[in-house]
């Protein structure tokens, strides 16, 4: 009871956990039917005395809100994510106590038989030497089918893909990563991998479409997305958008703890900011890792000769990249994050690639258009496809031909989006009934993205 009531002042909700245990263990393995009866009724006063009467908390706080899966935290995102998990644990260990006095009870059972004279003699030698061989079987069969029933029950495929993406995302394996991706998982998480793979494979602006796209699935700006700030993480430090990069890590380094990724890329991050103490703390925490210490202890020796890096080419591409730009970092424009990384370096082609994407997946092609003056810059020639599809959307939406900076559409774009037209026309004002046929042949153009906000149905 003592320590009962010590576990309930340090744990709260916790202690129920363990007056429940206390309760099986006197109840299923001791037979003390008095004292686990006892124990109920102190675990409900217990509570009462400490929470209510002595530090002055409500009822509902001290039997509900306390509790470590209570259905009041229902409204907290971030404790939402542990809540069957948490349930699952607290559950699980009596349910293991349950099945300890179940096993422990049918063993005493068997011991006493053996004992008995009488039943021996009843039931002879060999009817004794099967039971006493078929009773620990059956509790293997038992607790065999428990396992397999545990494993079948919390199975979550799309969570193990989720885990694979982001390792191949941590190696860079591009090819991997779009092969994962285009498994028919819909996680905006895996989507959003699938942009950042089509990019690195030089595919974004002319395959883009022939995935499913969302707009929120490039910046994971999402609502349900931004409860999980890791997977942000990647995009922003590729781009080289430092302070955004910094906040996700720090996010990240609070929900999932010291993982050493994350503590190596808050490293990078702060030697590039040039808040070198900073990066020595992380630095130093790393070096006790395993598969991070060498790079650690290199890196620290580094800062020792010359604390600029000048010789050290991930520091020196993030400087350059930052664009020294504060913005709110929970609700941001997009736009503006890739504007101020091209204000900062030009030639920074992801940003533009991204902002690009950005414009066509929210339909705005006033500004996309405004845009086409740097494309030559960055090396296309001939126009990327879905760049054409945009164009041939624009002039047929605003009726007016733009700027296309010396460049032609090809007439494959061009034959493909009178296609669309004259399918799309035999159903005059009936957009739903055009949807089917439409997505059958043109779901991975940028004209039934524009059309429909979807896209990439044949493919996933």
């Amino acid at each position: 009871c003592l320590l009962g009531a010590a576990v309930y002042y340090v744990a709260a909700g916790g202690y129920f956990l363990f007056a429940l245990l206390c309760v099986l263990v006197e109840w299923g393995y001791r037979r003390h039917w008095k004292a686990a009866l006892g124990y109920v009724l102190y675990a409900g006063i217990c509570p009462y005395v400490i929470s209510v009467m002595m530090l002055g908390a409500s009822l509902d706080d001290t039997y509900s809100r306390f509790l470590p899966f209570s259905w009041r935290i229902q409204g907290d995102p971030l404790r939402e994510v542990m809540i069957e998990w948490m349930a699952g644990l607290y559950v699980l260990i009596p349910v293991l106590v349950l099945l300890g006095g179940l096993f422990r009870l049918m063993t005493q059972h068997h011991k006493d038989v053996n004992r008995s004279k009488d039943r021996k003699a009843e039931s002879g030698p060999l009817k004794t030497g099967l039971r006493t061989q078929v009773v620990p079987l059956l509790g293997l069969l038992a607790l065999g089918l428990l396992t397999w029933g545990l494993v079948h029950v919390t199975s979550d495929p799309e969570r193990k893909a989720s885990f694979q993406v982001d390792y191949a995302l941590n190696r860079g394996d591009w090819q991997q990563v779009l092969s994962l991706a285009s498994q028919g998982w819909n996680s905006d998480h895996i989507n959003h991998a699938k942009v950042r793979a089509l990019y690195h494979l030089d595919r974004l602006p002319t395959e883009m479409f022939s995935f499913h796209q969302h707009a929120r699935y490039l910046m994971l700006n999402g609502p349900s997305e931004r409860m999980f700030p890791w997977y942000r993480v990647g995009l922003f430090y590729e781009l080289g958008y430092l302070n955004h990069c910094e906040t996700a890590l720090m996010l990240s380094l609070e929900i999932n703890g010291e993982r050493p990724e994350v503590l190596k890329k808050l490293a990078l991050v702060s030697l590039a900011k040039d808040q070198t103490e900073t990066a020595r703390v992380y630095l130093t925490a790393l070096s006790k890792t395993l598969f991070y210490g060498d790079w650690a202890v290199e890196t620290l020796q580094c800062l020792e000769q010359d604390s600029s890096l000048p010789d050290h080419v991930e520091v020196q591409r993030l400087r350059r990249l930052n664009p020294h730009v504060d913005r709110g970092s929970i609700r941001f424009s997009s736009e503006e994050v890739f504007l101020d990384l091209l204000a900062r370096d030009r030639g920074n082609r992801m940003a533009f690639d991204c902002l690009m994407a950005y414009y066509l997946l929210n339909s705005k092609l006033d500004a996309f258009v405004a845009h086409l003056d740097q494309v030559r810059e960055r090396g296309y020639n001939p126009l990327p496809r879905h760049y054409e599809e945009a164009i041939l959307t624009y002039i047929f939406v605003n009726k007016k031909v733009p700027e296309l900076q010396g460049y032609k559409i090809s007439q494959e774009s061009r034959t493909r989006f009178k296609k669309y037209l004259d399918l799309a026309m035999r159903y005059g004002e009936n957009r739903k009934a055009a949807f089917g046929p439409l997505a059958l042949k043109f779901s991975d153009t940028y004209f039934f993205y524009y059309a429909y906000g979807t896209s990439g149905l044949k493919h996933g």
